[in-house]
């Protein structure tokens, strides 16, 4: 089925009808309290915790629900228990997290405290991968970009499916994140075209313009709203794109709250709207917004 064009998100659509930061940390450097090119985030549903991929520091931070730091783990290495570039994250039903490592190519699984587990994923020839997701089975998705493909792999690490690859157009620029809906349909975002796609269940494709491009190091990256549709990064635009799940645009923010190069997302909804964590790169910080739409 041909896919449906949407047009580049409009300015019509500015604004939400309520947004506001519940919490604000980190600063640039190597303190406990900082942070250094932070990209993932993922929220642990059992605790309200927020999770950290602190990329240039090499190491997960974890924060509790008001965003104080409550530990840090991992060190720089090749070895299967260490990271070169930690840059998104997932906590698994379990409470696991799930760390996706570019460099290393691989990922790896720790206990909620942070004592190693396991690595898998090295045989399956990721590319610099760049954007890890999953659903409430465990099932995940990795945006390979390197390798211009999304794989969905079990939770164990088995592939089950992939789209794209090199002599393919779909996802053939550069994607930087993937998230699968419960429902089985699978969003993902193209850094170099600013595109994002939804292949649905029934196998069918939308496609529609939504970021300024950008580069795959601070690439757009995706959460699922809890209500339906979903929140996008738009690192060169500094803001966090909002829409339906057919591509309409419903609004944005972050733009007025100083964001620099806005990475990673989290979402979940909470007595008040939706909660959506967002890490924004550049800035070296993580941001708490509440975030109602009409």
């Amino acid at each position: 089925r041909p896919p449906r064009s949407t047009p580049l998100y409009s300015s019509a659509a500015s604004d939400v009808y309520k947004r506001q930061v519940l919490w604000q940390v980190g600063s640039c450097g190597v303190g406990d309290d900082q942070l250094n090119a932070p990209h993932g985030v993922a929220i642990d549903s059992m605790t309200g915790d927020v999770l950290v991929a602190d990329t240039g520091n090499q190491r997960i931070v974890r924060l509790d629900a008001q965003g104080q730091v409550i530990s840090a783990w991992g060190q720089s290495g090749e070895s299967p228990d260490q990271f070169q570039e930690p840059v998104d994250l997932v906590v698994e039903p379990a409470g696991t997290v799930l760390v996706l490592d570019a460099v290393n190519q691989r990922l790896l699984r720790f206990s909620p405290d942070g004592q190693f587990q396991s690595t898998f994923g090295a045989d399956l020839t990721f590319y610099r991968p760049r954007g890890l997701g999953i659903d409430a089975a465990g099932q995940l998705a990795i945006a390979d970009t390197g390798g211009v493909r999304i794989m969905r792999l079990s939770p164990d690490g088995a592939l089950q499916s992939q789209v794209g690859g090199p002599e393919s157009d779909l996802a053939d620029k550069q994607p930087t994140d993937a998230a699968l809906t419960p429902g089985g349909d699978l969003f993902f975002v193209e850094a170099e075209s600013g595109a994002i796609s939804r292949l649905g269940a029934d196998g069918s494709l939308n496609r529609w313009s939504g970021t300024i491009p950008a580069s795959t190091i601070d690439g757009p990256h995706l959460a699922l709203r809890p209500g339906g549709g979903l929140y996008v990064s738009d690192p060169e635009g500094r803001r966090v794109l909002v829409f339906d799940a057919g591509g309409k645009p419903l609004g944005q923010f972050g733009g007025e709250f100083g964001l620099v190069k806005p990475a990673g997302l989290a979402a979940v909804q909470d007595s008040d709207g939706d909660l959506v964590i967002v890490a924004d790169s550049a800035g070296c910080q993580v941001l708490a917004f509440r975030v109602q739409l009409p």
